[in-house]
């Protein structure tokens, strides 16, 4: 096994970045029903797959699948969690076989809208309190 894949998957169990209020993680084999909790909500995957809920094969292919990726390459789309709690994904990924890396992610439907404020409030939202 080449030096580069060996350091990636050693990697793979100890990658976190995280905030006061989010976490982004690999998946882990406990973490499945998080993630078929997203694929099975039809507004999640609205634009994903026509609104179709991935049945159990495609959702244990997409887990297997980010857990190799980030194995091997050193990334993935990164499990996010609030609070323990998985709230959906986001990452990077290959786009198929043309070479070209995907953004994306997915998010649960309970943190939609005005869930969490948007960037600019809480960037600004220190200097209104400060005085």
């Amino acid at each position: 096994m080449p030096a580069a894949r060996v350091l990636a998957a050693l990697a793979a169990g100890f990658f976190r970045m995280e905030t006061e209020r989010l976490k982004l993680s690999p998946w882990g084999e406990d973490d499945i029903d998080g993630l078929r909790a997203l694929a099975t909500d039809p507004e999640v995957v609205r634009y994903i797959s026509d609104g179709v809920p991935w049945p159990e094969e495609r959702i244990r292919e997409f887990f297997d699948h980010q857990r190799r990726l980030y194995a091997e390459r050193g990334y993935c789309m990164w499990r996010l969690s609030a609070g323990g709690e998985a709230m959906g994904f986001c990452g990077i990924q290959p786009l198929g076989e043309t070479g070209e890396i995907e953004i994306g992610w997915w998010l649960a439907k309970a943190y939609w809208g005005g869930a969490w404020p948007p960037r600019r409030r809480v960037a600004r939202w220190p200097m209104r309190s400060s005085g």
